[in-house]
């Protein structure tokens, strides 16, 4: 029981360290999959310690490679939420080189009168959008849009919702731009032939 106890106590250190560490550190995003059932630890809105179940393949996202005595700081895809998962239990199956492709979703709309870049988040979609730029976190509720101010220069982002393919990749802000953001998700649907 102690030493379970003990165990929590630790996982809850290394998240609140996660937490701030992902806030000011630029990295490299890695895809991963769990390899078996096991224990994702996050805290949750309310401040409080969340044990959730991941089945077998859950996508995750690692966020920083390095070893935090046997964890990863991961953030769970469809949710985005960040939280811990053990190594032994996370499979690596991309690594996202994070390059900035000749057409990126963010685009540039104009200027504002500030240091910082302004950058419009438009979700036409009915499905809760997670969004992480520059390591910060944001979750955009259906059919809503939400303006944030970054700090400029090249950051990174991802962006993922529930049975969507997610989006990496990196973006210049430039200091007062004003950049526009919009997602939407399209259905398709096959055919099927009749004989």
């Amino acid at each position: 029981m102690k030493s379970k106890f003990a165990k929590y106590i630790f996982v809850i250190f290394l998240l609140i360290s996660f937490k701030y560490d992902l806030h000011s550190i630029e990295s490299e995003y890695t895809l991963a999959v769990t390899k078996n059932k096991c224990t994702f630890v996050t805290i949750a809105d309310n401040g409080e310690l969340a044990l959730i179940e991941f089945a077998k393949n859950t996508q995750v996202l690692i966020n920083n490679t390095e070893n935090y005595h046997g964890y990863y700081s991961v953030t769970d895809i469809e949710t985005g939420a960040v939280g811990v998962l053990p190594i032994s239990s996370v499979k690596v199956y991309l690594k996202n080189k994070v390059k900035s492709s000749k057409s990126s979703p963010i685009q540039q709309t104009g200027t504002i009168n500030r240091v910082e870049a302004l950058v419009k988040l438009i979700n036409d979609s009915e499905q809760q959008i997670n969004l992480k730029i520059r390591g910060i976190e944001y979750k955009l509720k259906p059919n809503s849009s939400q303006e944030v101010y970054l700090q400029s220069g090249r950051g990174s982002y991802y962006a993922s919702a529930t049975g969507v393919e997610s989006i990496f990749g990196t973006q210049e802000f430039n200091s007062g731009g004003a950049y526009t953001w919009k997602f939407w998700i399209r259905t398709t649907s096959t055919k099927v032939k009749r004989r």
